[in-house]
């Protein structure tokens, strides 16, 4: 059905694209090379992307992936590996001979322990929010102080949430952590703990995250039109929830769940109440 209009297409299709202005974004120039991407879903999708991943390294696959994107629950799998990738120690076939000891066993550890109630509990108790203790907990189990920088720098690894304020994508890695409408900071040392915190804050009971940036660190406006919110004051204190993996993939690609949720996230830009919904119940 060529002839058809392409809003006729807008309720059923499993993908929509989104221009942001940016030749990174270009629907037309797609960057070349392989992705993976690892959803949401908990401790589930936790698992079930590490057994993807084991088999993937077992076939000697893993090296060819270019970009790893990933959201929530695929984002402690991602990130686990990321900052594994470096030990290992991938033979002439390009199997990861220590998968198993570096990723597996970490991921399993995590498995066997229930962090989300005694996050709840203590971020309604306690000082500080439930996505302040979520991150506490990924960082005693899981990433220690590592940050973005530790992360390799092939194959990219990126980390994807939700700003509630300008209700886009907001993209954590290495090289970079941005989102489209407010502009990029280049070589974010934003702790890795802090980036699965913001990706896998599931609203509304694991929380918001609220991430302070310094204005200093945004580049320079790219003056395209897209990046509307690029201006003065600075959106210095971010709220982030999780939501947008297949996006950064292919970044001209934005899922229609995803669509649905930005869309509800725009209700609640204002972030005063956003990130301590614990205590406005308290």
């Amino acid at each position: 059905m060529p002839d058809q209009p392409d809003y006729a297409f807008e309720a059923v299709a499993p993908v929509h694209i989104t221009e942001t202005g940016s030749a990174f974004d270009s629907a037309r120039n797609p960057a070349d090379g392989i992705a993976l991407c690892l959803s949401g879903g908990g401790y589930r999708a936790m698992l079930f992307h590490l057994g993807a991943l084991w088999r993937l390294n077992e076939w000697a696959y893993l090296p060819a992936v270019d970009r790893i994107s990933s959201v929530s629950g695929g984002s402690i799998t991602a990130a686990v590996l990321g900052l594994k990738w470096s030990k290992l120690d991938f033979d002439g076939t390009g199997i990861g001979r220590a998968f198993e000891a570096e990723v597996v066993q970490t991921v399993r550890a995590l498995a066997g322990k229930t962090i989300d109630q005694g996050s709840i509990l203590s971020g309604i108790l306690l000082p500080g929010t439930v996505a302040d203790k979520v991150t506490d907990s990924y960082r005693k189990h899981l990433f220690g102080s590592a940050t973005l920088q530790d992360l390799p720098a092939e194959p990219e690894f990126v980390i994807n949430a939700t700003n509630v304020q300008s209700g886009a994508l907001w993209r954590f890695s290495r090289a970079y952590m941005a989102d489209y409408r407010v502009g990029l900071v280049r070589h974010p040392t934003v702790e890795l703990a802090v980036a699965v915190a913001a990706s896998s804050a599931f609203p509304p009971v694991l929380s918001p995250l609220r991430l302070e940036i310094d204005a200093a660190a945004y580049a320079p406006a790219s003056g395209r039109e897209s990046e509307d919110l690029h201006r003065e004051p600075f959106m210095t204190d971010v709220v982030l929830t999780d939501g947008g993996g297949l996006r950064a993939a292919r970044p001209s690609v934005r899922p229609a769940r995803w669509r649905r949720r930005a869309r509800s996230c725009r209700r609640h830009r204002d972030p005063r109440g956003a990130y301590g919904w614990a205590h406005s119940l308290a």
